[in-house]
């Protein structure tokens, strides 16, 4: 499998976007990729990966603390209990996503345990096109090479909307000011 290489633009400005907006693109990358893939998850596993990264969300706005974050990280991991490891492969990348915003958080609270590599914007951006491009090949239902195609094309459109978030949420560069609206909308 050929994995299409996020174009260096994309690498360089998810490189330079603040902490916020950085935790802000992982979730949505992830609930994006979630949702190109819907077909191919159970509605169970669906809706724990897309609970969590709503609690997530909701634990970055300061709106829920790391108990409620907790909580939906069990519920999360307990629903992978093995039973379809297609929907839990693409589920994965819920959980990168909310490592990438609240690992070290999470590691306090003795919700996980230490570890050294700590995700970023960057892995969830690949993982999300990765498994975008896998669902559009399995989707495909044609030849060995229709099917790379269906994949290619796939992660290629994944990159693009991802550039469109990531221009969505950057600030102009010599404003000082923080961003007053609701960065999720």
């Amino acid at each position: 499998m050929v994995v299409i290489v996020i174009p260096r633009i994309l690498n360089e400005l998810l490189c330079e976007v603040g902490e916020f907006e950085s935790k802000i693109l992982s979730l949505k990358f992830a609930e994006r990729a979630l949702r190109a893939c819907s077909d191919e998850l159970s509605s169970t596993h669906l809706d724990l990966a897309l609970a969590y990264i709503a609690t997530a969300r909701e634990f970055i706005e300061a709106r829920v603390d790391v108990s409620e974050l907790a909580k939906s990280h069990h519920e999360y991991f307990s629903g992978r209990d093995g039973s379809d490891r297609t929907s839990e492969d693409i589920m994965w990348v819920a959980a990168i996503a909310v490592n990438a915003i609240a690992q070290r958080e999470m590691e306090q609270a003795h919700i996980i345990h230490k570890n050294r590599f700590k995700p970023n914007v960057l892995d969830v951006a690949k993982e999300a096109q990765k498994i975008v491009g896998q669902c559009a090949a399995k989707r495909s239902n044609f030849s060995t090479e229709q099917s790379i195609e269906a994949a290619r094309r796939a992660r290629w459109a994944e990159v693009k909307e991802q550039l469109i978030e990531l221009i969505g949420v950057i600030q102009y560069p010599y404003e000082r000011e923080t961003r007053d609206e609701n960065p999720f909308i």
